[in-house]
């Protein structure tokens, strides 16, 4: 009867007659994950929670118990905390703008705070956590505190 396919044995033999090329492979491949891990910069998350209170006048509530609304006003609110409008002055309040900088410069730093900055709510709750993802440990406060800051007044 005909040997078909590798045994074991076969396998061992193969491993060892290659052991160099295994070595240097297992090597290149530890070094280029050490290198990457060291190489990435570290990311830090700030999170400010503030309570909405949505005044409403006696009126108010009684249109409110007769017509139906079909949004809700708590994701609107935190669309409206990681908006434009609200980014464009936490970067001038920060510093990171000044009215000197290029429309382009504004564009850029508005976009890039922007993109860190997450508005979610509580379930079940009115308050709105903002959340901030960057890689500055003392701005990651500061941008969250300033959104918050520049939302309230």
């Amino acid at each position: 009867m005909a040997k078909i396919g590798l045994g074991l044995s076969d396998y061992w033999l193969i491993i060892r007659k290659r052991k160099l090329v295994l070595i240097v492979c297992f090597l290149g491949i530890v070094s280029s994950v050490i290198f990457q891990v060291r190489m990435q910069m570290p990311v830090y998350r700030a999170v400010c929670s503030i309570r909405l209170i949505e005044r409403n006048s006696v009126s108010d509530m009684i249109t409110q118990m007769v017509t139906y609304t079909s949004y809700d006003i708590m994701a609107s609110m935190s669309k409206i905390l990681a908006g434009r409008p609200i980014v464009e002055k936490v970067v001038y309040e920060l510093g990171v703008v000044n009215e000197r900088s290029s429309p382009e410069e504004v564009n850029n730093a508005i976009l890039s705070i922007q993109g860190a900055i997450r508005a979610e709510t509580e379930k079940g709750t009115n308050i709105v956590n903002i959340g901030v993802n960057y890689h500055d440990p003392v701005m990651v406060a500061k941008i969250a505190n300033t959104v918050a800051e520049v939302y309230i007044r």
